[in-house]
């Protein structure tokens, strides 16, 4: 069972350390890698395959998925999206002129995030629902994006507002 969880993990959220799946597990790191060793034993084709990243060993799915022909370049991942939270040492570079600049990203409250455009982190959004029928999203984003980048942000504005079943408002900010 222990070696099932372990695969099945890392192949749904793969790369990833043995240590993200400590984190969201109650698994201790010798049943993980006890598990992660069986499964590199086994006579099949390879469960799982490594990749090394400034030291790191790091385990998914052998080959890369392969990409949906018409997948979003971009997202607006809420502050407590899996997707950002689980690699804390090997999350989405940051993109030049980013409007936090070098400092880390600051929620201070909920209902807002990352924005995400082609895997790199290129600035925040917030949101605000106002009155039965709309809500505010804005987005602060690197000055360095061009026309077409700042057009697929605000289509993924107008998805998370379907989402929400409202209107969409959206307000550009600078930092």
């Amino acid at each position: 069972a222990v070696r099932l969880l372990v695969e099945r993990f890392f192949r749904g959220h793969g790369p990833a350390l043995d240590t993200d799946l400590n984190r969201w597990t109650k698994l201790t790191l010798t049943d993980i890698r006890r598990a992660l060793d069986e499964l590199d034993e086994l006579d099949e084709p390879a469960a799982l395959t490594t990749t090394t990243i400034d030291g790191s060993t790091l385990w998914s799915a052998p080959g890369p998925p392969p990409p949906a022909p018409d997948a979003p370049r971009a997202f607006l991942l809420p502050v407590f999206d899996e997707a950002y939270l689980t690699y804390p040492t090997h999350n989405f570079p940051r993109a030049a002129a980013h409007p936090r600049g070098d400092l880390p990203h600051s929620f201070a409250e909920s209902g807002g995030g990352v924005v995400v455009f082609d895997r790199h982190d290129v600035g925040w959004w917030k949101r605000k629902e106002v009155g039965p029928t709309t809500v505010v999203v804005r987005l602060a984003v690197s000055a360095s994006l061009g026309t077409e980048a700042r057009a697929l942000i605000d289509e993924a504005a107008v998805r998370l507002a379907a989402f929400t079943g409202r209107t969409p408002d959206i307000v550009s900010e600078r930092g």
